[in-house]
């Protein structure tokens, strides 16, 4: 990139412990229980990026609106009856104290939403069970995940006094995109394929068509150290159990370490009052 553009590039790094460290700050700077180390990385990097720059172009709503996430092109997702990023409740409920799950009844929230949503959703006739499934899901992503994640961009980087911009999120490029026929969007079978093409002699061939990468989490290591006190006072959460999970190392289950991570920052957000940091509602 540095020689193809001319461009000058800084590598900035953060670890596990440093996340930990601003989970205080990333409640304060949403205003509300937020998504962990996604979150909390995101003010970390806004933070130093700052530093040098008022005002950034970022990539977000790419995936949405482009079609760059598995429930896009996976079968099994594509036919799941809920949503497809939260198709499995039980490592949520698994953390939670029976009363707690009693008062939220998940399962029925979660599904009642689901529909609600898709019902808003106007198919085409000519379409197939597929097409539908995925325009449906297509909808969803712009209607939920996009929304949050302008959220959080927006709050995190002001949070720091950073401005960011996203030009993905463009309302006229949004609705025609919307509209394109998948084949189009994952053209030998290559996620957001569209953009991809669209960009061909603006950046390296090999940086243009590469493989997108989910992050590498080491989460259990680094909540070891901070479990203790932060469940000490939960009001939601089975401290018992959570941290005999996580010491018995019985994660075993995809995301199950991420959701006792998720769950800290909820129990952070309920004890910020008591530490003299203005709590969500």
């Amino acid at each position: 990139m540095v020689d193809y553009l001319g461009t000058r590039h800084h590598f900035l790094t953060c670890n596990m412990e440093e996340l930990a460290d601003l989970l205080y700050a990333s409640v304060r700077s949403r205003d509300m229980p937020t998504m962990a180390d996604v979150d909390s990385s995101l003010l970390y990097f806004c933070k130093l990026v700052s530093q040098q720059n008022k005002v950034v172009l970022t990539g977000e709503c790419a995936d949405e609106i482009f079609g760059g996430y598995p429930w896009f092109y996976r079968e099994d997702l594509l036919a799941a009856d809920t949503f497809p990023w939260m198709m499995d409740l039980s490592p949520r409920k698994l953390l939670l104290k029976k009363d707690v799950l009693d008062a939220l009844s998940m399962d029925d929230y979660v599904q009642n939403l689901y529909y609600t949503i898709i019902s808003e959703v106007q198919t085409l006739p000519e379409e197939s069970e597929t097409e539908k499934s995925r325009r449906r899901i297509g909808y969803m992503n712009i209607r939920m995940f996009m929304q949050t994640l302008l959220d959080r961009m927006d709050r995190t980087s002001m949070f720091n006094g950073l401005e960011a911009r996203v030009p993905f999120a463009d309302i006229h490029l949004l609705q025609y995109v919307f509209n394109v026929p998948w084949e189009f969007k994952y053209r030998n079978h290559t996620e957001k394929s569209l953009l991809r093409h669209a960009a061909k002699g603006l950046v390296p061939e090999e940086i243009l068509f590469r493989k997108k990468v989910l992050i590498q989490r080491h989460i259990i290591h680094c909540m070891n150290a901070s479990y203790p006190s932060v469940f000490g006072k939960s009001f939601w959460i089975r401290p018992v159990q959570s941290i005999g999970l996580l010491k018995r190392n019985r994660f075993k289950i995809p995301r199950c370490a991420e959701r006792l991570w998720k769950a800290m920052v909820w129990t952070v957000n309920g004890r910020a009052a008591d530490d003299g940091i203005p709590a969500a509602d």
